[in-house]
């Protein structure tokens, strides 16, 4: 069975606030913008996001959600941000041997 995104999510933010030493502010931050980002995901595909599930997304997964942050208000930084937290989840998990993608 495929581990939760969620569950992914944790262990990569607690490699962040560990080996990388993220304050407090980067650690909320990041964790918040890759659970919308797992939370869109679910609700776009139709269905539990796993780690099969974030191997299987696309480009245009992406970019939805992008478009659907920026039509919630998100200004330019804010979007940079969540996609470098989200390009930061994706190395996790490759280094890790999770996902490729």
């Amino acid at each position: 069975m495929s581990e939760s995104a969620d569950a992914l999510r944790k262990s990569w933010l607690a490699m962040l606030a560990h080996e990388r030493r993220a304050s407090p502010n980067t650690l909320r931050a990041y964790g918040d913008d890759v659970a919308r980002f797992i939370g869109f995901q679910a609700a776009h595909v139709g269905g539990a996001v796993t780690a099969k599930a974030l191997a299987r997304l696309k480009p245009a997964d992406i970019r939805a959600f992008i478009s659907s942050r920026r039509s919630e208000g998100l200004g330019a930084g804010g979007v940079q941000r969540a996609m470098a937290a989200v390009r930061s989840f994706y190395k996790f998990l490759a280094r890790e041997g999770i996902l490729e993608n």
